[in-house]
């Protein structure tokens, strides 16, 4: 998102306002839940749940286009989830979330452990918001996690193998232009989850490249 979207000189349109809805949850939800964990590292939290097997899944999804009463979840180019919250509930009784947090020049992943009372519940309303269990995610033994970072971006990619599967979960934004075209930026403000890593390669960021289906 560009620098000074939010002008207080003009109204906001609806496309803004759904990014400034997004972007006050995810603030409002990291807050407490980092106070909750005592501010706990993310390279903490990753290393915590290594080795822990995945019971569920769950995410708490943003359209990725369309009216603000009735958002589309589907685009025939888009082999991804684009998340607020991914949570991953774990046999051992832990559940961390997935969301974003902003640093002084992107949005990056911030996983943190929350108690089973903060665990999402579906809720499969029309809106251009809604949450649901993830029957595709995959199940098992995380036996991998690769999180490169650098001191510039922070933590912008996680990758998760889980037995014969591979999660792959990058910061991001699917943005609709007034040009009638999507455009997918990453380092944006919401989760984007890839099932594999065929559908990660084959994403296009950062280019007005997707058009927008009829609705």
């Amino acid at each position: 998102m560009g620098e000074n979207r939010f002008s207080p000189m003009c109204p906001l349109a609806d496309t803004e306002k759904k990014f400034l809805g997004a972007a006050l949850r995810n603030f409002f939800t990291f807050t407490a839940d980092l106070k909750m964990n005592n501010s706990a590292h993310p390279s903490d939290v990753l290393s915590s749940i290594s080795g822990e097997t995945v019971l569920s899944a769950w995410a708490q999804e943003m359209a990725f286009y369309g009216p603000d009463d009735n958002g589309l979840f589907i685009h025939p180019d888009f082999d991804f989830i684009q998340a607020n919250v991914l949570e991953m509930r774990m046999l051992s009784g832990k559940t961390v979330h997935f969301t974003t947090a902003q640093n002084d020049v992107d949005w990056e992943l911030w996983p943190h452990l929350v108690p089973e009372t903060k665990n999402l519940i579906s809720d499969l309303g029309s809106g251009f918001f809604r949450t649901r269990h993830m029957p595709e995610f995959p199940l098992g033994i995380i036996d991998e996690i690769e999180r490169p970072t650098t001191t510039e971006t922070g933590l912008q990619i996680i990758r998760l193998k889980i037995g014969t599967a591979q999660v792959i979960l990058r910061a991001g934004e699917v943005d609709e232009g007034f040009n009638g075209k999507l455009t997918i930026h990453d380092r944006d403000e919401c989760v984007l989850i890839f099932l594999s890593e065929q559908a990660h390669s084959k994403t296009i960021f950062n280019a007005p490249v997707y058009e927008v289906p009829n609705y």
